[in-house]
């Protein structure tokens, strides 16, 4: 190999770190990390770190993560969410098993394959805890980090796992109300320059067609349920997620009777 091309691969190499590094660093989901106080309930950030090896190719792993004290059902989020981070963290390593690097030049297989993790809160109540987690993976040969938002909403009053469904009446049409709140909202984004899109990315793409799939990330808060968009659904990889908050007026006609967003 000429001078010239061993000079190339460290670039590029280099690069790779850079992009991996620069990615992790600006990637924050929507959302605060704070929330209104509530009563006897605390959320502190703990964290987690491993570095390993996987087939022999190398890996680190960062997350940051809530962890809730002071209420009953405390533990059961706490279990949730680790939970949660230990079944993407076994999905990362199983993808570094899957990623043939044997093509690669060596200054480029000893690099580190990367996954981590950072929250962010929607909200907080007496009734519950709504957390989106922004999980970020780079595999080494990849152009760019793969993103993905990840969504945890758990009732306090008896420490289940809030799903979508629950919030709305048997038999509503919810999924269109959402989709039809939420379409034009995005549109509404696009033509005010607070999100780089268009209205035919939206159309082709489905992303806020009414699909239960559409719709699984999603928070409760105290302006409204806010439905979050992972990359790609309803823009570019390069305008990253979007997000809609959705009064709970909006919502009255289809949410469940004496339920969490039952005004």
């Amino acid at each position: 190999m000429g001078k010239n091309k061993k000079s190339f691969v460290v670039i590029i190499a280099a690069l790779a770190i850079v992009v991996a590094g620069a990615a992790v660093y600006f990637f924050v989901p929507g959302g605060n990390r704070s929330a209104p106080a509530v009563s006897g309930l605390t959320i502190t950030t703990a964290t987690m770190g491993q570095n390993g090896q996987v087939n022999g190719e190398n890996y680190t792993v960062s997350v940051y993560y809530p962890n809730v004290s002071g209420v009953p059902e405390a533990g059961a989020f706490n279990d949730y969410t680790l939970a949660l981070i230990s079944s993407q963290i076994n999905d990362f390593k199983t993808a570094i098993a899957q990623n043939d690097i044997s093509r690669l030049p060596p200054q480029m297989q000893a690099l580190a394959n990367t996954f981590n993790i950072r929250y962010s809160l929607d909200g907080t109540s007496t009734d519950y805890v709504s957390a989106v987690f922004g999980s970020e993976t780079y595999l080494v040969g990849m152009a760019h980090p793969s993103h993905l938002l990840t969504s945890l909403d758990v009732d306090l009053r008896n420490g289940s796992v809030i799903k979508l469904s629950d919030l709305f009446a048997p038999g509503a049409d919810y999924l269109k109300t959402l989709s039809d709140i939420t379409t034009a909202d995005i549109l509404r984004q696009i033509r005010n320059g607070t999100y780089s899109s268009t209205p035919d990315f939206v159309a082709q793409t489905g992303g806020t067609s009414p699909n239960a799939d559409n719709f699984q990330v999603f928070g409760l808060s105290p302006q409204g349920l806010v439905v979050h968009f992972q990359d790609y659904q309803v823009g570019p990889g390069v305008s990253g997620p979007a997000k809609v908050v959705i009064p709970y007026g909006e919502l009255q006609n289809v949410a469940r009777p004496g339920g969490l967003i039952a005004r």
